[in-house]
């Protein structure tokens, strides 16, 4: 089952994992990231356009499974482009 959802891959993690060790940095990029993007995030998140002619509408898909895959999709885009900068390596 993980390997559908793509956590790992032929039984081996294919998602980041911190260590204590790493947390002093992790929390440096979070202050950052977090200056930066959220209040952005958190509008954006919380608001959303009237569900009536979009597709989430037309399904009765909750706000806030909307919401949640939308953190999902930036979570891992913030992710991507931390590791395209170098700043952390990438999923082993």
């Amino acid at each position: 089952m993980l390997d559908f959802f793509g956590y790992t891959k032929g039984g081996k993690l294919c998602v980041p994992v911190y260590y204590k060790k790493d947390l002093e940095a992790i929390r440096e990029i979070e202050s950052v990231i977090e200056a930066y993007l959220f209040e952005d995030v958190k509008n954006r998140l919380t608001s959303f356009p009237p569900a009536a002619n979009l597709t989430y509408g037309k399904h009765s898909v909750p706000v806030g499974e909307i919401g949640n895959e939308l953190y999902h999709i930036l979570f891992g885009f913030i992710n991507s482009e931390l590791v395209r900068r170098k700043l952390v390596c990438p999923p082993v």
